[in-house]
């Protein structure tokens, strides 16, 4: 299955992604930096894209030039998605979601989101990414 990553930045997920996965990843990313960066080492079955998240008809045409997608992973800003009604309205096919937050309002507010339409809250734990600090990330698969 093709699996799509939203908010690649320069490929942290990428790499342990491209090793896991047997399929296609498309790693999406709106720094076109961060993009360079993540293209640079040139990882097997990634294909990098910068796009605009945040805007519908960008993120529309995401989905239109690479889609279907058997699965998503999310790793969003602070203020997590933003762009959730086309990325929902999008589902048809996926059957599981990991999705990486910083900010647990908003991850349970885009996690209720997702069970909304009918995936199952599977696995939940944080990760100390930035320890000796208050700050904590919080990683979830959710399947259908």
């Amino acid at each position: 299955d093709q699996c799509l990553e939203l908010f690649c930045g320069s490929g942290n997920l990428t790499e342990v992604l491209s090793e896991s996965l047997r399929g296609e990843i498309i790693a999406a990313e709106g720094q076109g930096a961060a993009i360079e960066e993540l293209a640079a080492p040139q990882l097997k079955r990634v294909t990098p894209v910068t796009v605009d998240l945040f805007d519908t008809r960008s993120f529309a045409g995401l989905l239109s030039d690479f889609g279907p997608f058997g699965g998503v992973v999310l790793d969003p800003p602070r203020d997590g998605l933003k762009c959730s009604k086309p990325l929902i309205d999008s589902m048809d096919g996926v059957q599981w979601i990991v999705y990486v937050s910083c900010d647990q309002a908003t991850w349970e507010r885009d996690v209720g989101v997702f069970q909304a339409q009918g995936f199952k809250l599977e696995h939940v734990t944080l990760l100390d990414m930035l320890p000796q600090t208050p700050h904590m990330e919080i990683l979830s698969v959710c399947r259908l």
